[in-house]
């Protein structure tokens, strides 16, 4: 199911022509050890950015003829064999 018309209700997400851009927030702790031994902590924020496209591709359909195939390695046409009966 396609649905063309939509909104979107968030203040980390933006609707754009073709595109839907979205903000997310990575939080983490590092800790870190020093040379006496003392913990260092301390919180990390990190800011992502996340971007979808909502065009759909153009997909083509490449027709050829039989004259653009590739020719087998002994001649136009492979050779005839006989069938026993």
């Amino acid at each position: 199911m396609l649905v063309e018309d939509f909104a979107i209700e968030s203040p980390h997400v933006r609707r754009e022509e073709g595109a839907i851009t979205s903000t997310y927030q990575y939080h983490t702790t590092e800790v870190d050890r020093a040379a006496d031994g003392k913990l260092s902590i301390r919180p990390v924020s990190n800011t992502y950015e996340f971007r979808t496209e909502t065009t759909v591709p153009k997909l083509g359909c490449v027709a050829c003829s039989c004259e653009m195939l590739p020719k087998p390695l002994w001649g136009r046409s492979p050779p005839v064999t006989q069938r026993s009966r």
